[in-house]
């Protein structure tokens, strides 16, 4: 039998082996690459469509309560007239003050924002028109829990009138699209207005009112659903927000929180030495104790919640701003050191130990 050894062909067969094997590999690895780049890009989408959602927000919870602003001088003395011409009667007249308030306010409110125009029910916010803000109807099975007399519409924003508990809810859906159908986000949001009972001396004298109605803009838990982790070692929160379930501790010695939520199911600790600065309609909800480092060096047109114990050293300037905390203390026997405070309102639920108030409390209110 004649033996082959001819290799003639093999270098062939082992080039075509070679580049089938390369070309699954480079098929494969550049399938992940383009599988990679669509999820960066819905993640990218998911983000704009979630920031313009809160866009949405941000802008007409700004109209509200500025609106709100402008209006309570003018019912504060609208309230007092009515006392102290029921106190001048004979016998005097007494009624739920608070009642006749909150649906004054209700009405003033809504006939204002109606008659100005100014809340919008969509926006473009980019000039090929696919990145925009939507307002959207919202349900009845939206409502949260209230005894509510009357409602109002207006842009799709809807206005629930609560005189039993004398409050106004304020409720809608924001949408948020750039242009993707699949990457839509829409934020189920709601505040109240509040007003705390007002009480009057005996009426018998005659003697003229001169405290005004207890007026409180308080904003209710946000809707934490779809949120990140807040990141421990971030020195700056923007965007979209983040919520931590549990307790949360920032080593970062400087922390800005601007335009965006924080909220934390437990106690907050920032770290010593630690500047904080919250701004540009940020919300920060504490429901445990939180310990804000050596000082807090602004709060602007934000929002700021603790139920718990707020441990704050040097308190610099609050404008046009809330703070709810359960108790206020510096951690020592000194108190805590407040600055500058303008068109905000400080509220403590117990006991709060102030040290060196400097400044000037400017249309403010510590409560």
């Amino acid at each position: 039998m004649k033996k082959i050894t001819s290799e003639k062909g093999y270098a062939l067969l082992v080039t075509l082996l070679t580049f089938t094997v390369l070309m699954i590999i480079g098929i494969s690895i550049w399938g992940m690459i383009i599988n990679n780049s669509k999820q960066i890009h819905k993640t990218e989408k998911d983000i704009q469509s979630t920031d313009l959602a809160e866009m949405g927000f941000v802008y007409n919870y700004t109209v509200i309560n500025d609106t709100f602003l402008s209006l309570t001088d003018e019912l504060k003395a609208s309230i007092i007239e009515k006392i102290n011409h029921d106190k001048s009667q004979v016998p005097p007249i007494s009624q739920d003050y608070t009642k006749i308030a909150i649906k004054e306010l209700f009405n003033g409110l809504t006939d204002t924002l109606r008659t100005t125009s100014m809340l919008k029910q969509e926006e473009i916010v980019s000039l090929n028109g696919n990145n925009k803000y939507t307002i959207l109807p919202t349900q009845n099975s939206d409502y949260p829990a209230g005894q509510y007399v009357e409602s109002k519409l207006i842009n799709n924003i809807t206005f629930l009138l609560d005189e039993t508990n004398y409050k106004i809810t304020i409720l809608f859906n924001s949408s948020g699209s750039t242009g993707d159908v699949n990457t839509k986000k829409t934020l189920k949001l709601n505040f109240d207005i509040k007003l705390k009972p007002i009480t009057i001396s005996d009426g018998s004298t005659g003697d003229p009112i001169q405290n005004p109605p207890d007026l409180d803009f308080v904003i209710t838990k946000p809707d934490i659903s779809g949120l990140n982790p807040c990141n421990s070692l971030a020195s700056t929160f923007t965007g979209h927000g983040c919520a931590t379930l549990g307790d949360q501790t920032f080593s970062s010695n400087k922390i800005d929180i601007t335009g965006t939520n924080m909220y934390i199911d437990g106690d907050a600790e920032f770290i010593d030495n630690s500047k904080i600065t919250i701004n540009n309609n940020s919300k920060v909800y504490i429901t445990g104790d939180s310990s804000f480092g050596t000082k807090i060096d602004e709060i602007s047109s934000s929002y700021v919640r603790v139920d718990g114990t707020a441990t704050i050293t040097d308190l610099e300037t609050i404008t046009n701003s809330v703070l709810e905390v359960g108790k206020l203390t510096d951690g020592t026997d000194n108190g805590t050191n407040l600055g500058t405070i303008s068109n905000s309102t400080i509220r403590v639920a117990g006991d709060a130990d102030l040290h060196n108030i400097n400044m000037l409390f400017s249309n403010s209110k510590l409560l």
